[in-house]
């Protein structure tokens, strides 16, 4: 982490020519982890819930005290197909416009 941390300070720095993928240090390690990671963590938490917890858990936890869960369908839909497939369309553009095959 020092280590990390030391390249992305010196990178506005002493090292301004020193590049990754056409970025700087700084700029490199926030692609990383707002584009690349985050779609990541967001399609293993859809399959977290979706498959090792169990959408039944799930609902269970939400009707526990009596609540009704008027929008199961929507939500099982959702967490097991929409939000992984746009998720995944997101990391996708994120690396294609990081390497410059399309730009946004």
């Amino acid at each position: 982490m020092i280590g990390l941390g030391t390249l992305s300070c010196l990178g506005y720095g002493p090292l301004p020519n020193v590049t990754i993928i056409g970025m700087q240090f700084l700029d490199f390690f926030d692609f990383l982890k707002n584009s690349v990671m985050m779609p990541i963590a967001a399609i293993a938490i859809c399959i977290f819930v979706s498959i090792v917890v169990g959408l039944e858990k799930v609902e269970v936890e939400i009707t526990k005290d009596g609540n009704s869960f008027k929008r199961k369908k929507i939500f099982n839909f959702m967490i097991q197909y929409l939000c992984p497939i746009f998720a995944f369309i997101i990391l996708l553009s994120s690396i294609a416009n990081a390497f410059g095959f399309i730009s946004m």
